[in-house]
């Protein structure tokens, strides 16, 4: 999930420069809609925000907070912190490839740690709380599953 994002328009978008704000794939298409000047496709639900301002006058990212579902496991990132449920081993020939006991819910602090190699949850519940109940509100308001 720390995959840098690179933006190339002359005389628009200045280069060389760092931004590391939020932002995600589903971005796309409504960054680049608003720098067409196009509309966004009717009938679609959108689950990305033009991040045009983020990349021309480094403005915060329009995402406070991003989640993401995948194989069962879910997920959130909000400022330095990163939540993951159900999670997946890197090593599958255990556990049929899930995280199981203490690390089925796993906190990480990525300016710390951006590896994701220590689970804070216990140092943080109040976090672990306080992110899970977003990410399950988010999760059961896109009716997925």
């Amino acid at each position: 999930m720390h995959v840098p994002g690179i933006l190339s328009w002359p005389g628009t978008i200045p280069a060389k420069q760092q931004i590391r704000e939020l932002a995600m794939s589903m971005d796309i298409l409504p960054t680049m809609c608003k720098a067409a000047g196009a509309s966004l496709p009717d009938g679609y639900t959108v689950d990305g925000s033009d991040i045009l301002a983020v990349a021309t006058s480094q403005a915060k990212s329009p995402h406070p907070e991003l989640f993401w579902a995948q194989n069962g496991q879910l997920a959130t990132r909000r400022g330095k912190w990163k939540l993951v449920l159900n999670g997946v081993l890197h090593d599958r020939s255990s556990s049929g490839g899930k995280m199981t006991g203490e690390d089925a819910v796993f906190l990480s602090n990525l300016d710390e740690d951006p590896g994701e190699m220590t689970n804070l949850r216990r140092r943080h519940p109040e976090v672990v709380d306080e992110l899970s109940t977003s990410l399950q509100r988010w999760f059961d308001a896109i009716g997925r599953d």
